[in-house]
């Protein structure tokens, strides 16, 4: 038996490796000497004769363990045998090799999943424009901020200033001044056919019957009278696009268009209902993507030294498919010459209601001391009582659905046509980086310009086949030519060595940040100028894919509260006003829902089940309630007209205030009447009236001053005296001219208007 029970090779390491552990013959050590042990010798001095060492071992074989046994009392310490091997490199061995398999895993798994250095860039270059708009729909929530940057800084050395040059064509330009000619014909012929319908009660069989002041030899101008002669047709060819497209998108003209091969021009034929007015440029109108470009010209007014950041940062809750609960804010501050301007305010919308706050503002806007750092609510119910002005433009289940289907089939044709046509690509390789804590690929992009022509031209025409005139991208002859145009191409040229466009991506291919920068040198022709504008636009995303909550602010004020602290109104003018804000919404509602039914409802829900005929909103979102009771206006037909009921309690008058909130007029007779919007009590509203009970209360005028003796007794002045402050100036006049009709001085406005 070896001493302390161990074997030769019987450790781990041993096994690993046995050539280290053949039994060599060792020379003697010194007793008390260990060649494992770092620290100081034991003494060996007065030692007694060695006896072999017992030790807590792990047991080998079938052996039971060996229980260690500790020095007896007054024992000095046992010295380490020599030849025995400490355990010391056992441990070593083991972690060495724990480290290897930890290591070799680590980096397996690293591999299989692209990360570190085995990563590879998230996007196909070849379809670039689909990868990268992928990548965005693998966000569910995430919050986001977009940075504003702009500053006008000392010119470097060598730069040249921004400028872009328009193509001139001088046979388009003649070609542009015969089309000028003959609307001008075509505007006079229209003039005098209806001047001759009105005296002869038809149209003439021919145009030499009106006395034209020009010559209609040679012009090409067919005229017939149709329809026995209760109508005509007038037909001419223009040569340039841009007359006709003047002329087809015009909203007085009613007129049948008919397009013909571009090699015989467009001919355009207009009827009785065609419009007289025709207008003109006096120029070929620019290409749309000149004014643009040219808004580079209008930099130059941004004075020197002039230095802006702002961002706007915000999250989303996905509550459910229908519920989204957001939080916005913004902050930005300027700077220019001696001004300096900060702003910072938030927004939050959780469930139906709405918060705002504002903690700094410019004061030449608003005096919001009363206000700052306060968070104001704006319920439901207070969204509704401004009518459509929050009215959605979708506002059924079915739309929203139909539209976001739609935009989603725009945005696959977009991105099919872009990837085919290589419209946007790659400057050299994927730079891997790190962004907010995200390890990331940045991404350096420019647009093809060799492309760049073919691309607007198949979007265009692939839209306008696809969606007919509901295409949202429009073709533009004349931005088209200008795309393929060497003086584009020296625009192009300036922007791509003043722009930078750099995306970063994780490698899952989630866009974490998209940076657009521009420097700019404004023309000289514009406004000389010895500095650059720089521009940089910086979108970022975080905290991607992770829970997301909007709290519930632990304190707010009500919208009236805020309203009557930031205007200095008393409640009872603001309820006022607030109420006749409402009544006049749902009757502006009414007639907007007779203006497309040619009745008006039997209901007030109809107004929000109603398409307006301005719009494709409802006509009002929501019906607004009554200010005072919060209960619904009671509302009834009346043959042809309604009855809308509701409560108001008159404002006590302030002396000195204008009234112009509580007076309306009445333009029924020849002689204009003033007359009170509503009494306190009951009122009835109708197509023709705020109040019929104001009205009727109006009636008596005394003295015969032009105001009503209900307004006179409202605003304190004498219903028998026309002038009750004796200045020569009657009560109605400087009541109607905003001055005080109890004494000097001008009327402060009181508020009340609306």
């Amino acid at each position: 038996m070896q001493p302390n029970n161990q074997r030769p090779g019987s450790d781990l390491s041993s096994m690993i490796f046995p050539e280290r552990h053949k039994q060599e013959p060792q020379a003697p050590k010194p007793v008390g000497t260990n060649p494992g042990f770092s620290g100081s010798s034991i003494p060996a001095e007065n030692v007694p004769p060695q006896q072999p060492v017992e030790t807590n071992q792990v047991p080998i074989s079938n052996q039971p363990p060996v229980a260690f046994q500790p020095p007896q009392a007054g024992q000095p310490p046992v010295a380490f045998q020599p030849g025995i091997r400490p355990a010391k490199k056992f441990s070593w061995a083991l972690i060495i090799v724990i480290l290897v398999i930890v290591l070799g895993g680590g980096l397996s798994y690293a591999f299989y999943k692209g990360y570190g250095p085995f990563g590879n860039p998230p996007y196909d270059t070849t379809k670039l424009a689909s990868s990268i708009f992928d990548g965005i729909t693998k966000v569910r929530t995430a919050s986001y901020s977009l940075n504003v940057n702009i500053a006008s800084l000392p010119k470097e050395a060598g730069v040249q200033p921004f400028s872009v040059a328009v193509p001139t064509d001088p046979k388009k330009l003649e070609a542009y001044g015969r089309d000028q000619d003959k609307v001008r014909d075509i505007s006079d012929i229209l003039r005098k056919l209806s001047d001759y319908n009105y005296k002869h009660k038809t149209y003439p069989s021919s145009l030499t019957t009106l006395g034209l002041s020009f010559s209609l030899t040679g012009k090409g101008y067919q005229y017939s009278a149709t329809k026995s002669g209760t109508d005509f047709s007038l037909i001419f060819t223009v040569e340039t696009a841009e007359v006709y497209d003047s002329i087809n998108s015009s909203a007085l003209r009613s007129g049948t268009i008919k397009d013909k091969t571009p090699s015989s021009g467009k001919t355009i034929t207009f009827t009785k209902d065609s419009s007289t007015y025709i207008y003109l440029p006096t120029e070929p109108t620019q290409p749309g993507i000149f004014n643009l470009l040219n808004m580079g010209s209008s930099l130059g007014l941004i004075p020197g030294n002039f230095k802006f950041d702002g961002t706007l940062s915000g999250a989303a809750e996905r509550v459910d498919d229908k519920n989204v609960n957001s939080d916005l804010g913004i902050t930005a501050v300027t700077d220019f010459s001696d001004m300096h301007i900060e702003l910072d305010a938030g927004f939050k919308k959780i469930g139906s209601d709405m918060y705002v706050i504002v903690r700094k503002m410019p004061s030449m806007f608003f005096d919001i001391s009363k206000l700052k750092d306060k968070w104001i609510k704006i319920s439901a119910s207070d969204l509704a009582n401004y009518g459509s002005l929050f009215s959605s433009q979708v506002d059924s289940t079915e739309g929203v659905d139909a539209l976001k289907e739609k935009s989603r089939e725009q945005a696959n044709l977009f991105l099919t046509i872009a990837d085919r046509d290589q419209a946007l690509v790659v400057k050299g390789s994927p730079v891997k980086e790190s962004v907010h804590g995200y390890s990331a690929y940045r991404y350096n992009l420019e647009f093809n310009k060799d492309t760049l022509a073919k691309f607007y031209t198949d979007l265009t025409t692939e839209f306008k086949a696809k969606y007919a005139d509901k295409s949202p991208i429009p073709f533009d002859q004349a931005t088209a030519d200008y795309l393929a145009s060497p003086e584009f191409d020296k625009v192009f040229q300036y922007l791509r060595d003043n722009t930078e466009l750099t995306l970063w991506a994780d490698s899952s291919g989630i866009p974490l940040q998209l940076r657009y920068s521009i420097r700019i040198v404004p023309d000289s022709k514009t406004k000389p100028s010895d500095n650059e504008i720089k521009l940089a636009l910086t979108f970022s995303l975080d905290k991607i894919n992770k829970s997301i909550t909007v709290d519930v602010p632990s304190s707010s004020m009500s919208l009236e509260d805020a309203t009557i602290a930031l205007t200095g109104q008393s409640k009872e003018q603001y309820k006022f006003q607030k109420q006749m804000s409402n009544i006049s919404t749902i009757r502006y509602a009414l007639e907007n829902y007779k203006s497309e039914k040619k009745t008006y409802p039997a209901s007030l829900a109809l107004l929000t089940t109603t398409k307006s005929s301005y719009g494709s909103s409802m006509i009002l979102k929501a019906v607004p309630t009554d200010v005072y009771d919060n209960v619904d206006y009671s509302y009834v037909l009346k043959g042809s007209d309604f009855a809308l009921s509701y409560q108001v309690e008159l404002p006590k008058y302030v002396a000195g205030n204008s009234v112009s909130g509580i007076y309306d007029y009445d333009y029924s007779s020849s002689v204009r009447k003033v007359f009170l919007k509503a009494i306190s009590g009951t009122n009835t509203a109708t197509s023709k009236y705020t109040s019929e009970q104001a009205r009727l209360a109006s009636a008596k005028d005394t003295d015969g001053d032009g105001l009503p003796d209900i307004l006179e007794q409202y605003i304190g002045t004498n219903i028998s005296k026309k002038d009750s402050d004796g200045d020569s100036y009657s009560d109605y006049d400087e009541v109607m001219g905003s001055s005080n009709p109890l004494g000097p001085g001008k009327l402060k406005s009181s508020g009340l208007g609306y």
